[in-house]
């Protein structure tokens, strides 16, 4: 049995240098490509309200509710806004178009409104979009479309 003996042709016994070099290179490329830039806290965007006037109108503004009822084939038979009949798809336009003008004339700001969908279960889909399509909003003479309500949502189910 041969025993290793000191001399002067020993082994560097050091660490590798190269492959550590290697892994920090990796390392700083991970980090880099994975760095990602966020705003500062506290730095943020909002629409805040345009101050207005004394005397000003402040409108508690609850929801609009407009239903629609539908016959045993699923057309269109009633539209009520706020329980009030109106003829159809165009009246109800119409009244709101009514609604909306009243509050810009005094003041108040009709970004808040709100209006709730109670549709019957049977009501064809087509008659719900155009619904939709009216409380959002029209064309006007110009060819301009002109908002009318942008927040819709549906009423829950009833039982």
């Amino acid at each position: 049995m041969r025993f290793r003996t000191c001399s002067s042709k020993s082994r560097d016994g050091g660490i590798q240098m190269s492959s550590m070099i290697d892994i920090v290179f990796l390392l700083l490329i991970f980090f880099v490509m994975t760095f990602k830039i966020v705003a500062m806290e506290g730095e943020f965007r909002m629409k805040a309200p345009v101050q207005r006037g004394v005397g000003a109108l402040v409108v508690e503004s609850s929801p609009i509710w407009i239903r629609l009822a539908s016959d045993e084939d699923g057309r269109l038979a009633s539209v009520r806004i706020n329980n009030v009949q109106v003829a159809n798809l165009a009246g109800l336009q119409n009244e709101l178009i009514r609604i909306t003008g009243d509050l810009r004339e005094s003041g108040a700001g009709t970004d808040e409104l709100e209006a709730v969908l109670d549709c019957d279960y049977g009501l064809d889909y087509d008659h719900v979009v155009q619904a939709i399509g009216a409380i959002r909003g029209y064309k006007d003479h110009t060819g301009n479309v002109a908002d009318l309500i942008q927040k819709v949502r549906f009423a829950p189910t009833r039982d």
